[in-house]
Parts: structure tokens; C-alpha cells; sequence
């Protein structure tokens, strides 16, 4: 398990152009740390959402050849700033299962959680992520990832657009996040993207989380 803190901001184009080419990303970015993905991320739910009446989010993500399972759980949430739990196994395949999060320390039973109901796919993000690390300062090591692209789910005929820049502790304090944070924001124009994927996705759904 890990303890997933960020904060998801909505930064316009021309102004996140202006961010990346500043020193404030250019002179903190940790050298070979640079990468962009193709991540195809499918969310999955019972017909009665019995994961989500439970505080979890559950999904598989596909980047290049590789597969991986996610459960998340609501811990805190304020604005754009999030902290929650994160359990992720590996997969052979984009097939999710219920088995297997005991051993990174989930400690609850999906399958009885969900009465034996299947799963099924309830919504799909797909996105170009760029991303780097930052060394913000001597203790605080964060990921930046500006992701484009969009939510479609087989329940709604609407396209959710996905245009987001996120800042994760990989290691070190939210005090060092937020004050890094606050210098972004003399600098170019933001806003705090407060709605999960997740939570965006359920929207396609019919189902509103707020």
C-alpha cells in the first residue's frame, strides 16, 4: 500500500507553456526523469456499485505492454488537494480480479464486498501523460504529470475533455507541496481541479458523488 497526496490544478495552455519553460520546473527536474505514457485505464463497479457504496474505487490500467490493478480509498479530500490509500497489484492481462490486494495490505474481502456480483466496466480515461520529477527542495521529491485526453463511458453519449497537471509526493512533506504550489500560482494563473477521474467518470454514469 501507499498513501497517494496530490493536487490536480486546471492551468490554461499558453500559461502551462510558460510554467514548463520557467525555472521553476526547468531547474528543479531531476536529470532521466522525463518519460510520456499512453495509459488506457478502465473503471469497474458492480451493477449495484457495491465497490463504490464501500469508499473504493477500483481500476485497470493498461501502459504499453504492461497491466496493473488499483483500488483506491477515500481518505481526505480538500479542493484540488487529495490524500487516499492506493493498493496495486499486477495483472497478466486487462482482466480484474478480486483476489490478490491481501498481500499489499487491503485489508478487506472484494468478494464479499460485492456479494458475488461481476464486475462490470462502467467508464474509460485515456490519456498522453508527460511527466517528470521534481527535486522542489533538499527533502521533497515530486512527479509532475500533464495529462490530455478524455472520459468515455458505454452509459453516456457525452465526452468528459481531461486537460490537468498534477503534483504527487513521491517522498518528503505537503507543507513543500503547497508552498511550491503557491509559487505557481504568482507566476501564471490556476485552479484546483477538484473532481477526481473517478469522480467525473460516475458522472458519465448518472451517478453523482457530491
Amino acid at each position: 500500500m501507499s498513501a497517494e497526496i496530490e493536487v490536480k490544478l486546471i492551468i490554461e495552455a499558453e500559461a502551462l507553456q510558460k510554467l514548463l519553460a520557467s525555472p521553476l520546473i526547468t531547474e528543479k527536474i531531476v536529470q532521466g526523469s522525463e518519460a510520456v505514457q499512453h495509459l488506457a485505464t478502465s473503471y469497474y463497479d458492480t451493477a449495484a456499485y457495491s465497490l463504490m457504496k464501500n469508499g473504493i474505487a477500483y481500476r485497470v490500467r493498461q501502459n504499453g505492454d504492461k497491466f496493473e490493478a488499483t483500488i483506491k480509498t477515500e481518505k481526505e479530500a480538500h479542493g484540488a488537494f487529495s490524500s487516499r490509500n492506493e493498493y496495486n497489484i499486477d495483472l497478466a492481462d486487462a482482466t480484474p480480479v478480486l483476489q490478490g490486494f491481501e498481500a499489499v495490505g487491503f485489508n478487506r474481502n472484494l468478494v464479499k464486498i460485492t456479494g458475488g456480483e461481476p464486475l462490470q466496466k462502467l467508464f474509460m480515461v485515456s490519456v498522453e501523460r508527460k511527466l517528470c520529477l521534481l527535486q522542489i527542495t533538499e527533502a521533497t521529491t515530486l512527479e509532475l504529470a500533464v495529462d490530455c485526453g478524455q472520459i468515455t463511458s458505454p452509459f453516456s453519449t457525452e465526452v468528459c475533455p481531461i486537460n490537468e497537471t498534477e503534483l504527487e509526493i513521491k517522498s518528503g512533506t505537503k507543507e513543500d507541496l503547497l508552498a511550491y504550489v503557491d509559487k505557481i500560482a504568482k507566476l501564471v494563473p490556476i485552479s484546483g481541479e477538484e473532481r477526481s477521474k473517478y469522480e467525473r467518470g460516475m458522472k458519465l454514469c448518472g451517478v453523482n458523488l457530491k
